[in-house]
């Protein structure tokens, strides 16, 4: 499990290895398929390049070790089949808070935050 946090260096949920998107309190929000990101609805929220982008290429998650950067909006992909509800994992112990990012050239995000 990955964490996942926002702006202001705050945790705002997991990614866990087979692209699955947990909110903090490990409820089962969304998924990755083809670097697109879907709500748990199959409704397109976004991208993910190393860092979690909204719809208009504007970062609004990240996870250490990864670059933060925006880039242009990306092309609004098929809906794919809503998957099953995956089994909810063990809750990860707290992560070490990383140090607050550099602002991203494209600014944050004011759209999106799990």
């Amino acid at each position: 499990m990955k964490p996942i946090y926002n702006k202001n260096v705050n945790l705002i949920g997991w990614l866990d290895s087979s692209n699955n998107i947990w909110n903090t309190s490990m409820k089962w929000i969304g998924f990755i398929r083809h670097n697109y990101i879907f709500d748990k609805h199959s409704i397109y929220i976004g991208y993910y390049n190393g860092c979690f982008v909204d719809e208009n290429g504007r970062p609004f998650g990240w996870i250490p070790g990864q670059q933060i950067d925006g880039m242009l909006p990306p092309l609004t992909p098929l809906t794919p089949l809503t998957p099953l509800t995956p089994l909810t994992p063990l809750t990860p112990l707290t992560p070490l808070t990383p140090l607050t990012p550099l602002t991203p050239l494209s600014g944050w995000s004011n759209k999106l935050s799990f």
